[in-house]
Order: structure tokens, then sequence, then C-alpha cells
């Protein structure tokens, strides 16, 4: 189910769950499933997405409650149209307006002396819940409250302690009493001494002196703070460590322990509560779209146990497919092996075998473990040519080949070949798995066989040979479907593009070097470059025709039409560069010189007119959506016109023509213009946007009638 999981906003664990049925069929299409909501946050110019997340969880943390609002039609039934965008609001601004009986009606925003009134269907409230009183919000600063207050107690006394100390008097008294004359004279003495001067006495009394100040370590109330502190992290779900006080005995393991908890027992809940938020109202105001496809916004725990889960579970259904392959062998169906390994049947259910399992031949004393291998003739390799192809399960034989060189080609699916038909309801049985010419085959019967894979030539064989035949002899192989020749055609045509590869890799050091750069080159190019162009021709041409179109839903489908053209030309492109490398090798010409020529001349001749068709055919696309959503399709007509003023003959006759209808094409593939004697065919694709034939400068230009 998690295998379509769509990764947004800069945060690896959050994404789209859906249905069942619509993760298969976006799986099956290639596609991202993606919640509407992580649109409009991961598109916003009004905010970041760190803003997003950062602000609403300060808010909640400071009120307890946040407004989002998002902004959207509102009918005078209620119905509400889809959200052009969220706005982030300050709480503090913003105050709900009730009836007496405590429903909602409204709500208030106040700023800077102005007031404007919200409608509560275009608010979003995110609220924590509050035990003491559910009608009021009950935030981390309220919880911490008490404890805030004790330490600025403590704090306030400390600091009016040092601000007393500054100018604190003390006593000064001698050890005999003197008379009063002497004493005002010796008052004056010390009042009005210059600083710093000694004082002088001539008898033989004492003198002491006792200060007023307050002792500083007593002030500063150590043991107050330090249990309001830990009321405060414990508050807040945080550690001392987590906040960088050094805490004797908090060891490296101890400090990602804490760091752990904090992740998971504050930080995820706040976030799960912003999108449970975001959730409710998607199901409150789209509960239609919510049926077909059940969107939510969901988060995945990113600690490592959490990994660790999931390794199990990687082990687990390794385990499952060990036992319908166990289950296959003793001649029970597919569909009751899978089910039997799922444990949807249990052991009760299974019945007997549909087939009678083969039997494993009795080990005796005489038999030794391990058959002495006796030489015997290497059968030839079956024709493919004069054989039928059948699409199998996969075979995985990589996992008990650890340690040999071994290249597979039925970890994902295998394709089995036989000289006569095939029940595709009834699953082969390998007989004995054998090595032809360097390959891995596994032989059926005597026409059907399935490649398992390619050995290399300093690979123990026999050590191969044994444990595949250990692992997989009399083992069952389910039939999926047949295959076509098209099918057969398309996987004989990419062993040669890999042999290809191949020829060129062994035959020139930097050739993969060469084709990396290229190959990223034209990807990059296309595939970025020009659906960003087609989806902000999208937003132009929807704000020129001044109507409310959906332009984040108008401008993915534009990206997503344009990327898939783009993948295409890229793949083209790259094409056409191995072809010169293939001539160039027929030629004997040094492929160091090829890759040379190819990157200063051809290469950018062939990015140069590629851009050209790839930017007039996302124009093209992206106002076609455009009309087709605002129904002016009947009404729009495009003509061709060059940006240079000087079209080629052929250019001139198509200007001619005049305005046609936009759906129609200026040329359809197939034909011929001859012009002056003159003729050019187009067999390439129908010219529908511009640029008629290489290095072309004409474009087109969009009317609408009144």
């Amino acid at each position: 189910k998690r295998a379509n999981r769509s990764v947004v906003l800069g945060k690896r664990y959050l994404f789209t769950d859906a249905k069942e049925s619509v993760i298969a069929d976006a799986n099956e299409k290639g596609e991202r499933i993606v919640h509407p909501y992580l649109d409009l946050i991961r598109n916003s110019t009004d905010f970041s997405e760190r803003d997003f997340w950062y602000h609403i969880s300060t808010y909640l943390d400071l009120e307890g409650v946040y407004y989002l609002m998002a902004v959207r039609a509102v009918s005078p039934s209620g119905r509400v149209g889809h959200i052009q965008k969220f706005s982030m609001l300050n709480p503090y601004n913003v105050r709900a307006v009730t009836n007496p009986k405590g429903e909602i009606g409204g709500y208030i925003e106040q700023r800077n002396g102005l007031q404007r009134e919200i409608p509560k269907e275009m608010i979003i409230p995110i609220r924590l819940f509050n035990p003491f009183d559910p009608s009021k919000p009950y935030s981390l600063a309220d919880a911490a409250r008490d404890a805030q207050f004790t330490m600025k107690q403590a704090n306030d006394f400390a600091r009016e302690a040092i601000d007393g100390n500054l100018n604190s008097p003390g006593i000064l008294s001698s050890s005999i009493e003197l008379p009063e004359d002497q004493f005002d004279n010796f008052v004056e003495r010390v009042k009005y001494h210059g600083r710093g001067e000694p004082l002088f006495g001539n008898g033989s009394g004492a003198l002491s002196w006792i200060d007023m100040q307050t002792d500083l370590d007593k002030a500063a109330l150590d043991k107050i703070n330090s249990i309001s502190r830990d009321a405060l992290l414990a508050v807040s779900g945080l550690s001392k460590t987590g906040v960088g006080v050094e805490e004797s005995g908090t060891g490296r393991e101890v400090s990602r322990t804490q760091k752990d908890d904090f992740t998971e027992n504050a930080v995820m809940p706040q976030v799960e509560n912003i999108i449970d938020a975001l959730n409710l109202d998607y199901r409150k105001c789209y509960t239609d779209e919510y049926k077909k496809t059940e969107y939510n916004i969901a988060l995945d725990n990113p600690l490592e146990t959490d990994r660790d889960a999931e390794r199990a579970d990687v082990e687990i259904r390794r385990e499952q497919f060990a036992l319908m392959q166990e289950a296959l062998n003793a001649g029970y169906s597919y569909e009751v092996a899978s089910k039997y390994a799922r444990g949807v049947l249990n052991i009760t259910d299974l019945g007997a075998p549909e087939e009678k399992a083969p039997e494993e031949p009795e080990d005796s004393e005489d038999t030794p473990e391990e058959p002495e291998e006796t030489p015997e003739e290497t059968p030839d390799e079956p024709k493919e040519q004069s054989s039928t192809a059948y699409k199998g399960y996969p075979i995985p034989v990589l996992q008990y080949l650890a340690g040999y060189e071994v290249e597979s080609s039925t970890e994902e699916g295998s394709v089995i070949h036989s000289t006569h038909e095939l029940d595709i309801n009834s699953p082969v049985r390998i007989s004995e798995i054998k090595e032809t010419e360097n390959k891995l085959i596994a032989e059926i019967d005597g026409g059907t066989y399935i490649e398992l894979g390619k050995v290399s030539a300093n690979a123990d064989k026999p050590a191969v040979l044994a444990k595949l035949n250990k692992r997989y002899r009399n083992q069952l192989v389910a039939i999926k479907n047949k295959l076509d020749e098209a099918e057969i055609l398309q996987e004989a045509v990419e062993r040669a593009e890999d042999n290809l590869f191949d020829e060129y890799l062994k035959d020139s050091p930097d050739a993969s070097r060469h084709i990396q750069e290229l190959s990223l080159a034209f990807t990059v190019y296309y595939t970025a470059l020009f659906p960003t162009y087609a989806a902000e021709r999208a937003r132009q041409t929807a704000k020129e025709l001044d109507r409310p179109v959906r332009r984040v839903e108008l401008t993915d489908r534009v990206r997503q039409s344009i990327q898939n053209f783009s993948f295409r030309e890229a793949e083209s492109h790259i094409n056409t560069i191995l072809m010169d490398l293939e001539n160039a090798k027929a030629s004997g010409k040094p492929l160091e010189q090829a890759f040379e020529e190819i990157k200063a001349r051809r290469a950018p001749a062939i990015a140069e007119n590629a851009a050209a068709r790839v930017l007039s055919f996302s124009r093209y696309e992206a106002d076609l959506q455009v009309l087709a959503h605002e129904g002016l399709l009947d009404k729009a007509y495009k003509e061709l016109h060059s940006l240079t003023g000087e079209p080629c003959e052929f250019c001139k006759a198509l200007i001619a023509k005049g305005p046609i209808p936009f759906v129609d094409n200026f040329v359809d593939k197939g034909t011929t213009i001859s012009v002056d004697g003159k003729s050019m065919d187009f067999d390439y694709e129908d010219i529908s946007a511009g640029n008629v034939h290489p290095n072309c400068n004409c474009a087109y230009r969009l009317v609408i009638e009144d």
C-alpha cells in the first residue's frame, strides 16, 4: 500500500494515503497521489513550507488554538468551492462569534485598527483539547504556567538581592564607649574622610565592621529553580540534554533515547494535531471526493525502531513467499498456496493438494550426500525464434547465490520459452537447472525452458548448479500470461541496447562518462525546464481570460502532459546520439573522437532544434487545457506566423492559409507539401504548434472570436 507515497514538504515521513484501488491504479499508471491540501502548502507564494508548520506549532504551544484561513467560495446554502490558497492568521487577532447556544457563526479578525468578518466555512480551527473546560483551548504555556511563574519569582528575588547589595549599609562599632563629643568627632571622621585614605586612631580600642549585604548564594534559590525547571521540561516533553544542559550520567545512547522520546511524544503528536484538522476539513467539506479517493494526510514514524519494523516486515514477506513455493511444490494451486501463505486459509481449510507432490528419493547409507558429477553432453540451447513465450512469476535466484558472480534476469519476472502451447492456468515444473554457454537454463521439458541469467566465467559453476538444483528442482512456476510478438521484440531490443552499451564501454574507457553526461543534460533539460514553463504559461493564460479557473488543477495537468512528452523527447535524442556512435564505430572512427564531435556540434544542434519544438508544444498544451476548461475551444483559432519575418517557402504556404481551428493540425503526419518544384515530407509527427521543420522560427498566434 505504501509503495505509492508522495514525499512532500521536505519531510521524508509525511505522505498521502488513499483507497487501495486508487493506489493500485496510480501505481499502474506510474503516477504519484498527492492530497490537494499538500499541493496548496507546497505551491504557496505567501509563506514557505517551513513557516506553515513552524508558525502553527508555535501558536498552538502559546495559545492552544490556531485559525487557518482557507480562501474558497461559499454559497448561501453553505456549500464551498475548492480552496484557492491558505492564509496564515495570528490567533491573537481572531475571535469566534457564537450564539447563546455556543454555536459558531463566524470569525472576526482585528488588526491595525481594521476589522473584517470571515465566514466560518473559510476557517479551519486547530485546537488542543482542554480536559478541564472543553469549550476553551489548553496550551503548553497553560500547563507550564505555575513552573514559569515560580521561576520568574525566584529570578526577580535574585535580581532584587543583587540591586540591594550594590548600596547596602553596614555597622561600624568600637570596643570601648566614647564620650559623646569624641563619638561625634569619630563619626564625622569616618563619614567625611577621603576615599582610599587610611583612618588613624590613637587609642587602644578595637573597631569592628558588620555588613548588611544579602548572601547571594542563598538568594539564588537554585533548588526552587531546579524543581521548576524540571516541571517545565516535563510539560514540554524535553530533557536537560535536549536543551543543552549538561547532566552527569547522560551518555550518548541515553541522549539519543531522550531525543527519540521527544520526537515521538511531543513533535509527532503536534504534527498529527495539525494534519488531523486538515483531514477533518477535507472529509467534512468535500465528502463526495473523499468517498471516491479517501485521501488522508498521514505521518510515518521517523524513528529507527520503525525502520526495524519495516525490515522485519520484509523478512515476513520473504517467509510468506517461501511458504507459498512449498505449497506449490506440494501440488496446491497458485490461488490456494498464496491464500495459505497470507493467512487467509488456515491449515484445516487447506484440503488435499490438487496434484500429487513429487516423491524425493530416500537417502541410503550407500548413497553419498553429494552425487559425483558425471560428464554429459551440453544440450543445445532451444531456439527462441521457433518458440512461444509466456510471462511467469519471479524466480529470485540471487538470494541463494551469495558470493557467486551471477547476473540474474528473473528477480522481477521470468520468461518461459516453449515449442508448444502451454495452459496459462497450469503452472510448469522445473525438472533441472543446467548451464549452457555461460547461461543458466531452468529446463521444464524437452521443448520448454526458462533462462535464469548469466554465469561469470570465473564463477564456481558446479557449486552454483548444486545450490540452485537443491532449491528449485521440482519447483512450480505459475504462468501470468502469454507474451505477444511486440513484447518479445521489445525485450530483444532492450537486450540489444544493453549489448551496444557494453560494446561502447568495452571499447572506450571514457564512454560511460560521456554517455551519462549527455543523457543527464537532455533529461534534466526536457523533464524539468519545459514542464515548469508550460505550467507558468497555463497560469498566465488563465489570468488573461480573467475567469475563475482552478489554476492548481490546471497547471498540474499541463505539467504532467508536458513531462510525458519531454521524457519521450529526451529518450529520442539520446537514441539519436547512440546511433551516431554506432555509425562512427562502423566507419572505423575512434569513439573518443566521435564523442568530442557530438559534444561540440551534434548535441547543441539537437538541443536547439528540440528546444524550440518542446517550447511550442508546451505553450500549445497549456492553451489547450485552459480553453477546454473555459469552454472556448469552439471559438478558438490559431494562425502560423514567422518570428523573424523571413519564413521559408513551405512556411509561407502554411501562413497563407490563415486562421484554422485551434485543435486542427497545420500539417498532418504523412503529408507532403510541394512548393516551386520542391517537396517536404512530414513523417515524424503532426505539426500542431509551429516549428514546421528543423531550425524553423515559426510559431502560432492564438485568436479567440468575440
